[in-house]
């Protein structure tokens, strides 16, 4: 009959239990690196969240610009004082009658 050795431990058993430890050391370590710089790692998660907030942004104000270029095209096509304001500005037209006085300095 063999001997059962209660309590101690065997070289081979120590072996085995600092093979067991350095083996899942080195499997929480590589977990930890990944989830902090892998693929979809914590580093690009928060740089994908900067961009999606520059992005809202950049939105907003390009529709507000968007706005603001309707409602100059509206103007364009509708109200006929802004017609004549760009008729004499950019054109230099005058109403019949009127007299165009010049200043040069």
């Amino acid at each position: 009959m063999a001997k059962v050795n209660k309590g101690k431990i065997t070289g081979r058993q120590r072996k085995r239990g600092i093979l067991f430890l350095l083996i899942s050391a080195f499997i929480i370590i590589y977990v930890a690196v990944s989830f902090i710089t892998g693929n979809m790692g914590l580093f690009t998660i928060i740089e994908m969240g900067h961009t999606k907030r520059d992005l809202i942004n950049q939105i907003t104000k390009l529709e507000e610009e968007n706005r603001k270029l309707s409602e100059e095209i509206w103007s364009i096509k509708e109200d006929p004082d802004h017609i004549e304001a760009i008729a004499r500005d950019r054109l230099g037209l005058v109403k019949k009658g009127e007299t165009v006085y010049r200043f040069v300095e």
